[in-house]
């Protein structure tokens, strides 16, 4: 899918499509990218975003469109902008363009429109990224050697991704990384040449050490409680009970004499009522 999308959505107009396009009127008058895409101007980026968005509308498939509208994004982050605007403003970025779009009256999933937030969009961005370096792994016509750079390319972002500590607060991210893992790996006997290469850990070993480091540590903090506790206990004991027994039998004492005379009492009263 990524290699479908990059040859749809791009600034640079294709040979065989005219000048003139449809989405004219409403590109017009859009300059959000004026004074920040070094690559891109304004109109351009405009009219290629609405062919695309034109394009996934046409296909009719929910999931497609929905990925598409990831790789949007991807592509106006980091082939437009250069990483060099934050994602907060990337994203009104990209909600603007789909806004220019829906002015003809084609109103998309609203859902794929408000899929980025700040949280999974540098996420989304690292995935894609590593679908790039891939794609040109996979390719026919790459020479060995291109492949076998771009693989380690793939290893390096893969294994600097899986050391960040934060790495599974996005469960959906984590999953996806599984599958690029599964799908590397088991492309990986096909890249020649390349013999320092080695398969990509699952990132799950690191993250589930970490998870049972803490129950462990924390079971042998009241396991040490608990013997100190025991050992003060047993020395303590002994004394208290002495002193228990001292004020029991003083108690006793006095229970003694209560019932004594609560004894009288009692056959005083009963003594008269007959």
């Amino acid at each position: 899918l990524f290699t479908n999308y990059e040859n749809i959505l791009s600034c640079e107009q294709r040979k065989h499509e005219t000048s003139i396009t449809i989405y004219s009127s409403e590109c017009s008058n859009f300059n959000g990218l004026d004074s920040i895409s070094p690559t891109c101007k304004s109109f351009d980026a405009c009219n290629a975003v609405s062919k695309f968005l034109n394009h996934l509308q046409g296909n009719h498939n929910d999931t497609y469109a929905e990925n598409g509208f990831k790789y949007m994004y991807y592509w106006l982050y980091v082939d437009v902008l250069k990483r060099k605007v934050k994602h907060y403003d990337t994203i009104k970025l990209y909600k603007e363009l789909i806004d220019k779009y829906e002015e003809k009256g084609w109103h998309l999933f609203e859902k794929c429109k408000n899929l980025l937030n700040e949280k999974n969009s540098e996420n989304l961005i690292k995935l894609f990224t590593l679908y790039k370096y891939f794609n040109k792994v996979e390719a026919n016509y790459a020479l060995d050697k291109e492949k076998c750079k771009y693989a380690k390319e793939c290893a390096d972002t893969y294994m600097r991704y899986i050391g960040e500590s934060h790495i599974c607060d996005d469960k959906d991210f984590c999953s996806q990384l599984e599958k690029f893992r599964v799908k590397f790996n088991n492309h990986l006997t096909s890249i020649e040449y390349c013999d320092e290469l080695k398969e990509f850990p699952p990132f799950q070993v690191s993250s589930l050490s970490a998870t049972i480091s803490l129950p462990v540590s924390v079971m042998s903090i009241i396991s040490l409680f608990s013997f100190i506790t025991y050992k003060v206990a047993s020395w303590i004991n002994p004394k208290l009970m002495k002193k228990k027994r001292s004020i029991n039998e003083l108690l006793q004492e006095t229970e003694n004499i209560e019932n004594n005379s609560n004894g009288i009492s009692y056959n005083i009263a009963y003594n008269l009522s007959e």
